[in-house]
């Protein structure tokens, strides 16, 4: 049993929080020290062997080579609405776009009846709003307004109390424009980045 004093039996119990504060506090130290040896006088850096190469600029993720569209281009261009089933008669989750900084409403279709998550996958799956997708195949997240360049995405909610099942939506056919795979936060079945107001 644990005694308000954190004593018991004449031994002291460190609780979780003291751990962590001494390992931040022991952090803070290590560094210090790093910075100060690096800025000491008597310290002495070894010159590059060359001159550094210079490497062509590439667009953001996701788009790699090719130039990314100005959001103009993305609002004119037309993304469609998969609301129809695909060949596999799968409706897949996607989100609407573009999405910009401000938004206080993400919208998008998928499945009907499915339980789902609005998280925001930058700061590795912090929940943002939770959903059920109507008879329609239409889904809507009310948000606090958004951040421009942070990636959010749609995931699987608790399915209980549905006829679904997790490995229902095993198929890649139920992946949207954007999905994606990330560690230790889940899989999203589409996502889409924040843009910055025109």
């Amino acid at each position: 049993m644990c005694h308000p004093s954190g004593q018991e039996g004449g031994t002291f119990f460190v609780t979780r929080m003291t751990i962590m504060k001494l390992a931040h506090f022991c952090l803070c130290v290590f560094s210090l020290l790093c910075l100060a040896a690096c800025a000491s006088p008597g310290s002495t850096a070894a010159p590059p062997a060359a001159p550094p190469t210079v490497v062509p600029s590439l667009a953001p993720y996701p788009f790699g080579n090719s130039p990314a569209p100005t959001l103009s281009e993305q609002m004119v261009y037309p993304v469609g609405t998969p609301t129809e089933p695909s060949a596999s008669g799968i409706v897949p989750f996607h989100l609407a776009r573009p999405v910009v900084e401000g938004a206080t409403l993400v919208t998008g279709t998928g499945p009907a009846g499915v339980p789902i998550l609005l998280q925001d996958v930058t700061f590795m799956g912090a929940q943002m709003s939770s959903t059920v997708i109507g008879q329609d195949g239409k889904f809507a997240f009310q948000v606090a307004p958004l951040s421009k360049n942070h990636r959010i995405g749609i995931c699987l909610a608790d399915l209980s109390g549905t006829s679904w099942k997790p490995e229902d939506f095993s198929s890649q056919a139920y992946s949207g424009e954007e999905p994606m795979q990330v560690p230790q936060a889940g899989y999203y079945y589409d996502t889409t980045l924040v843009q910055g107001k025109p």
